[in-house]
């Protein structure tokens, strides 16, 4: 009986271990300025979401997860996006 007990503890540890360990955390990718802007004239973007500094975006392209964008100080960028039909708002 003794030795089910450990046997069974022994799997739910290594049960829960691989659970927790298994995979590392997925980082967010990030894009440099010059690909994303390549990206909008391509038509590959769905949306862009600002901060309120306009430092920093964060960019749903329309066949991968989300990336992350520093923002360069560019006048045009605003109309770049919506000539494209890119969904633009503003993080709170």
């Amino acid at each position: 009986m003794r030795y089910f007990a450990l046997c069974l503890l022994v799997i739910v540890c290594i049960a829960l271990g691989t659970a927790f360990f298994d995979k590392p955390p997925s980082k967010r990718k990030s894009w440099d300025y010059s690909q994303f802007i390549q990206q909008v004239e391509k038509g590959n973007v769905a949306s862009v979401k600002i901060s309120q500094d306009r430092k920093v975006a964060l960019v749903e392209p329309k066949t991968s997860d989300s990336v992350i964008v520093n923002l360069k100080d560019d006048p045009t960028l605003i109309s770049k996006l919506t000539s494209k039909g890119v969904d633009i708002s503003i993080l709170p």
